[in-house]
């Protein structure tokens, strides 16, 4: 009985100690909640104070790059005007070259352009300014095409009364019976007509355009420059000049290759004397004295010499080597100053070259002072720089084209004279 009641209350306390486990249990976890939704709270309000604070640093930073931007500028503007301020003796003279450069080469343009045009003589002559102010003018009249009547001078030389027309630097005349009209050439006096005339179709439609003020115009843009080409005239001697100081060592060199070119044929028409013919078969090794005789009577030159050392000098070992000595010599003789035409061929190019780039830099050197402006300054220097490198080339060609054709005859003469030796060092006729 004690037992059971020792059980039941055993049992009893169980169930209230479990219980009261499950209270405590459940309360924590309330209690636990309730600290995890205070702390995101907290952090939320963390969160929103810290992005408050990076758009007032942002707005901050942006206003300080602002402002090390203005102190930049100013800073920049007071060192310039610092700069200013200091600028040495050297430093304003130097500005005032380069203005004074400017001023020379405004000065060259205009002068060049006014260069053109001829010149008044009289005592109330415009400056240069009104000069060029009226060329301006005139030139601005001349864009706008309009008829003038004035006298042309006609490709015969006579004066004749025409209507003229202008349209940039093309004009056309049309002779007052319109039975004639071409195109002018603008200088210095009179207009000049080309002899060029327009065909009837053409002058038709001149004949039109001067009646009516509307119609269609014959325009050949390379009429000008032909005329002006034409009437160039460079001879060969100016064009030489033109190449200045370095194209005399050219000239020099090419009148040496001309003369030892003349030398060798002169030499090679002398040596080849008794060589073209048949005396290496006449001379077999069963030929009597008698034929060599009659041989040496008849050659002359390299052969002769041959024959006397043929017929002075019993066969055998020392016959040949007095034969070969006299074929080195032979050898010496036909290739001597050869190889002054392949030095001619080689540096008349490089004297040309040289010539070019002292041109070359004589033209820059004069862009630099008066800049490049004017096309036809500087094509003009060019086209003198490369006259040196034509003339070079025209020297360089012919010689190294004659050395190849004399260093072949040269073979070919050597080699019939060595034919020629070698038949007599056969010949075992007896020795004076």
């Amino acid at each position: 009985m004690s037992a059971r009641c020792a059980r039941r209350l055993g049992a009893v306390l169980l169930v209230w100690a479990t219980q009261g486990a499950a209270a405590d249990i459940g309360s924590a976890s309330a209690a636990l909640a309730e600290e995890v939704q205070s702390a995101q709270r907290a952090l939320a309000r963390s969160e929103s104070r810290i992005n408050r604070e990076r758009r007032d640093l942002a707005q901050q930073l942006n206003a300080l790059e602002g402002e090390v931007s203005r102190l930049r500028a100013q800073n920049a503007a007071a060192r310039r005007a610092a700069d200013e301020r200091d600028l040495t003796l050297s430093n304003l003279r130097e500005r005032l070259a380069q203005w004074q450069e400017q001023s020379d080469y405004q000065h060259q343009l205009i002068d060049s352009f006014l260069g053109r045009f001829p010149a008044t003589t009289d005592e109330a002559s415009p400056s240069r300014l009104e000069r060029l102010r009226a060329r301006v003018d005139d030139t601005a009249g001349r864009v706008l095409p309009h008829w003038r009547e004035e006298e042309i001078v006609l490709a015969s030389g006579e004066l004749a009364p025409a209507h003229t027309i202008g349209i940039g630097p093309a004009s056309w005349y049309l002779l007052n019976n319109g039975d004639q009209g071409g195109l002018l050439e603008r200088g210095s006096g009179a207009p000049r007509a080309l002899d060029y005339p327009l065909g009837d179709e053409a002058r038709a439609d001149l004949s039109q355009l001067q009646r009516q003020h509307a119609g269609f115009i014959t325009f050949h843009p390379g009429l000008d420059s032909t005329a002006l080409a034409a009437g160039a005239g460079e001879t060969l001697l100016s064009h030489i000049q033109r190449g200045g100081l370095w194209a005399l060592p050219i000239l020099g060199l090419g009148l040496v290759a001309l003369a030892v070119a003349l030398g060798k044929l002169w030499q090679f028409r002398r040596l080849a004397s008794g060589t073209d013919g048949t005396l290496q078969g006449e001379l077999g090794a069963t030929a009597d004295r008698a034929a060599v005789e009659r041989a040496r009577g008849g050659a002359s030159g390299v052969v002769r010499r041959l024959l006397d050392i043929t017929l002075d000098t019993p066969a055998g070992n020392l016959r040949d080597d007095l034969l070969f000595t006299e074929l080195g010599r032979h050898k010496h003789a036909l290739e001597s100053w050869l190889g002054a035409l392949t030095i001619i061929a080689a540096v008349s190019p490089l004297l040309g070259l040289l010539g070019t780039v002292s041109g070359m830099i004589e033209t820059f050197q004069l862009m630099t002072l008066f800049g490049a402006g004017d096309p036809q300054v500087v094509s003009s220097g060019i086209s003198k720089a490369l006259i040196t490198t034509e003339l070079g080339l025209v020297v360089a060609i012919p010689a190294l084209l004659v050395h190849t054709l004399l260093s072949r005859v040269s073979r070919t003469r050597l080699a019939r004279v060595e034919d020629v030796a070698v038949a007599f060092s056969r010949w075992e006729g007896t020795a004076a």
